[in-house]
Protein backbone atom coordinates (compact mmCIF):
# COMPACT_ATOMS: atom_id res chain seq x y z
CA UNK A 1 0.00 0.00 0.00
CA UNK A 2 2.76 2.45 0.92
CA UNK A 3 5.55 0.81 -1.06
CA UNK A 4 7.03 2.41 -4.15
CA UNK A 5 7.38 -0.86 -6.09
CA UNK A 6 6.16 -4.44 -6.21
CA UNK A 7 9.59 -5.66 -5.07
CA UNK A 8 9.41 -3.31 -2.07
CA UNK A 9 5.95 -4.62 -1.20
CA UNK A 10 7.22 -8.22 -1.42
CA UNK A 11 10.18 -7.41 0.84
CA UNK A 12 7.91 -5.69 3.36
CA UNK A 13 5.48 -8.61 3.35
CA UNK A 14 8.34 -11.04 3.97
CA UNK A 15 9.66 -8.97 6.87
CA UNK A 16 6.22 -8.58 8.46
CA UNK A 17 5.58 -12.30 8.06
CA UNK A 18 8.81 -13.19 9.86
CA UNK A 19 8.06 -10.73 12.67
CA UNK A 20 4.56 -12.11 13.19
CA UNK A 21 5.84 -15.70 13.07
CA UNK A 22 8.29 -14.79 15.83
CA UNK A 23 5.51 -13.30 17.92
CA UNK A 24 3.30 -16.39 17.47
CA UNK A 25 6.21 -18.54 18.66
CA UNK A 26 6.88 -16.28 21.70
CA UNK A 27 10.20 -15.05 20.32
CA UNK A 28 11.29 -11.45 20.50
CA UNK A 29 11.78 -10.48 16.83
CA UNK A 30 14.76 -8.25 17.66
CA UNK A 31 16.72 -11.13 19.18
CA UNK A 32 15.64 -13.47 16.39
CA UNK A 33 17.00 -11.11 13.73
CA UNK A 34 20.17 -10.65 15.79
CA UNK A 35 20.59 -14.43 15.81
CA UNK A 36 19.73 -14.65 12.10
CA UNK A 37 22.24 -11.97 11.06
CA UNK A 38 24.98 -13.76 12.99
CA UNK A 39 24.15 -17.23 11.63
CA UNK A 40 23.45 -16.47 7.95
CA UNK A 41 26.98 -15.35 6.95
CA UNK A 42 28.32 -18.74 8.10
CA UNK A 43 26.02 -20.70 5.76
CA UNK A 44 26.31 -21.30 2.05
CA UNK A 45 23.56 -21.06 -0.57
CA UNK A 46 22.89 -24.81 -0.53
CA UNK A 47 22.39 -25.01 3.24
CA UNK A 48 19.17 -26.17 4.80
CA UNK A 49 17.63 -23.09 6.42
CA UNK A 50 14.86 -24.90 8.32
CA UNK A 51 16.96 -24.87 11.49
CA UNK A 52 16.83 -21.05 11.38
CA UNK A 53 13.04 -20.81 11.22
CA UNK A 54 11.49 -19.14 14.28
CA UNK A 55 9.77 -22.31 15.46
CA UNK A 56 13.12 -24.18 15.49
CA UNK A 57 15.29 -21.54 17.19
CA UNK A 58 15.90 -21.61 20.91
CA UNK A 59 17.25 -18.22 21.92
CA UNK A 60 19.06 -17.47 25.13
CA UNK A 61 17.80 -13.93 25.76
CA UNK A 62 20.35 -13.23 28.50
CA UNK A 63 23.27 -14.07 26.20
CA UNK A 64 21.71 -12.16 23.31
CA UNK A 65 21.18 -9.08 25.46
CA UNK A 66 24.72 -9.25 26.85
CA UNK A 67 26.17 -9.53 23.32
CA UNK A 68 24.07 -6.58 22.23
CA UNK A 69 25.21 -4.45 25.18
CA UNK A 70 28.85 -5.41 24.68
CA UNK A 71 28.59 -4.47 21.00
CA UNK A 72 26.99 -1.12 21.87
CA UNK A 73 29.69 -0.43 24.46
CA UNK A 74 32.46 -1.27 21.98
CA UNK A 75 30.89 1.00 19.39
CA UNK A 76 30.62 3.87 21.88
CA UNK A 77 34.24 3.46 22.95
CA UNK A 78 35.43 3.37 19.34
CA UNK A 79 33.55 6.59 18.60
CA UNK A 80 35.17 8.34 21.55
CA UNK A 81 38.71 7.40 20.55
Amino acid sequence: MFCQSVAGADASATLYSIVMTCRVNDINPYYYFLHLFKALPNLDDKSDFTALMPWNVQLDYVTALRNCLVGAYQLAVSLLI
